[in-house]
C-alpha cells in the first residue's frame, strides 16, 4: 500500500503522536488522526540523572521507539505499553558530531 500508518510531531510540549486514517471510503475526510496522545519528553537521563535541557533537536520513530536527539544526547523511548520510560541513552560529543 504504501501510505503512513503513523505520525510523530515534535513540539516544545512533547511529542505528539497518533495513528492515521488513509481510507478513501471514508466520509468525515477531516478525521484522518485516530489513538493520538502527547507523549512528555524525559527530564533526566536515567542511569546518570543528568538533566536534558529543552525540547530534543529531532525526533524519529521505530516500530518499538521514540528517539530523541539532545545536544549532548540521544535517548530511545519504549512506545509500546504503558511504561514509556527510557530504555537506551547514549552521551554524544557535541565536538565529535558536529554540533559544536
Amino acid at each position: 500500500d504504501g501510505l503512513p500508518t503513523s505520525f510523530l510531531l515534535l513540539s516544545e510540549a512533547g511529542l505528539y503522536v497518533g495513528d492515521l486514517v488513509c481510507d478513501a471510503s471514508l466520509d468525515d475526510e477531516d478525521n484522518v488522526v485516530s489513538h493520538h496522545a502527547m507523549i512528555n519528553f524525559p527530564v533526566r537521563t536515567h542511569r546518570s540523572g543528568e538533566e536534558l535541557v529543552g525540547p530534543p533537536l529531532s525526533a524519529l520513530e521505530t516500530d518499538y521507539h521514540y528517539v530523541l536527539l539532545y545536544p549532548s544526547w540521544i535517548v530511545a523511548i519504549h512506545k509500546l505499553g504503558r511504561d514509556k520510560g527510557i530504555v537506551l541513552e547514549q552521551k554524544i560529543d557535541p565536538v565529535v558530531h558536529g554540533q559544536a
